[in-house]
């Protein structure tokens, strides 16, 4: 009698799944695959759980925190910070991500991605979702203070609400369009594993994680870079005119320091899981490394909460209104 390939994914034990043994045998484990005592010792598993959890928490507080905030407070409620809450919505996509690992690492609940192909999919989906909306919405930032501050007028009579609705709208089907490749290009198995590596090709990881995170640097960096230079030529003239004041000297050093912030954080936290990826395309290997570096990748997701929102006044307030305020209630109750 033929046995289907299913059951030999069952019963061959180099698969890599909770085998079935013949009758009167209890469960058996393989040595590779989805076994998570395979994928992990006991110590790596509890550290990738801790590590996903933690960073899930830190990325899902600070920016629902920043979507809290906009969304209580009137004077927050800008055009400018409608780019601040799709980053912020963008960015908790990587949080659910994290949650979606953390999950996967458990060794009973991981057995489910390793054998659902809709499941593993899934995880992979919200992750490149998460990194393209994340990644537009930051040069959508950048070309707005640019125009902002190199065009004013044109910026006051150009960018209202509504266009700056479309454009968020544009950049999230952009980026759904570019999570679902996922379903099309990818080498899932029965039994494999969910990790990036086994689902995706090599191919993918490398020229999916580099497009984008090329794209948002050559873009960011040009912005900024545009915006020092424009800053820098303001204080000339002034310089020209009379001595510059305090004012204009800390707008310019102002102007430098965010430069250095946004593109430096970013660079930090995404070169590395990019190098890597380069590395596994060429030599097919060090994939625990490029599961590292993803986690200090989606760590820039968390970081942008202070970039973009805590270093904002009018931020810092609704953000102590929101916490304090909220406990102070309680006390009272209580």
């Amino acid at each position: 009698m033929n046995i289907s390939a299913y059951e030999q994914s069952k019963n061959i034990t180099t698969t890599g799944d909770y085998v079935t043994n013949a009758p009167g045998q209890g469960p058996s484990l393989s040595t590779s695959g989805s076994d998570i005592s395979a994928r992990f010792s006991t110590e790596s598993f509890i550290a990738w759980f801790i590590l996903d959890i933690a960073l899930a928490i830190f990325v899902l507080f600070g920016n629902s925190l920043t979507i809290a905030a906009v969304a209580t407070t009137h004077a927050l409620q800008t055009q400018a910070n409608m780019y601040i809450v799709s980053l912020a919505a963008a960015d908790m996509f990587a949080g659910v991500y994290l949650l979606l690992d953390a999950i996967w690492v458990l060794p009973v609940s991981g057995k489910i991605f390793d054998e659902n192909k809709s499941v593993c999919l899934m995880k992979y989906v919200v992750l490149y979702l998460c990194l393209s909306a994340s990644m537009l919405t930051m040069i959508c930032i950048s070309i707005d203070k640019l125009l902002f501050l190199g065009a004013p007028f044109l910026h006051r009579r150009v960018v209202t609400g509504e266009k700056t609705l479309v454009v968020i709208i544009l950049s999230w089907i952009v980026s759904a369009f570019y999570g679902s490749v996922v379903c099309y290009e990818n080498q899932f198995e029965y039994g494999q594993g969910c990790q990036m590596h086994q689902v995706l090709t090599d191919t993918f990881i490398f020229y999916g994680n580099t497009t984008p995170v090329a794209l948002a640097v050559v873009v960011i960096a040009g912005c900024y870079l545009e915006i020092v230079r424009i800053v820098a030529k303001q204080r000339r003239k002034i310089q020209a005119l009379n001595q510059p004041s305090e004012h204009d000297r800390d707008s310019y050093k102002k102007s430098v320091k965010l430069f250095l912030t946004v593109l430096g954080v970013f660079v930090l936290c995404w070169s590395p899981f990019v190098v890597q990826g380069f590395i596994m395309y060429i030599f097919e290997e060090n994939h625990d490394y490029h599961r590292a570096f993803l986690l200090l990748a989606l760590l820039n997701c968390g970081l942008n909460f202070f970039i973009y929102a805590w270093k904002n006044k009018d931020f810092k307030t609704a953000f102590r209104r929101i916490l304090f305020e909220s406990c102070k209630n309680e006390h009272d109750v209580s």
